[in-house]
């Protein structure tokens, strides 16, 4: 009879866990529908033809000022050719936005 007891509150508990699957999904497909509303063209204010060359970084050491013993960069080389899109990925703190800041 406990077994009888204890597989009925089981079922219960999965019955559950289905409904609250079903009910995620729903939400995960109407934002799917959702029109975006993030540009993906880029995003550029400057013209390409207001681009004149390449951009190139060649050998760039970093050290944040506020942690001068933590080396941030070494010996970084970066060369993005005009009219060229660049994804800089890395964990946080690895030095993205600094290379932005230093372009």
């Amino acid at each position: 009879m406990t077994n009888l007891l204890m597989n009925f509150a089981i079922l219960g508990i999965v019955i559950g866990m289905v409904f609250k699957v079903a009910g995620a999904s729903e939400k995960i497909v109407e934002m799917m529908k959702t029109p975006m509303t993030i540009g993906t063209g880029g995003g550029n204010t400057i013209k390409e033809e207001q681009i004149i060359g390449d951009i190139e970084l060649v050998d760039i050491d970093f050290r944040y000022p506020t942690k001068p013993d933590v080396q941030v960069s070494k010996k970084v080389n970066i060369h993005i050719k005009r009219g060229t899109v660049v994804a800089l990925v890395g964990p946080s703190g690895c030095g993205k936005s600094s290379v932005i800041a230093l372009i």
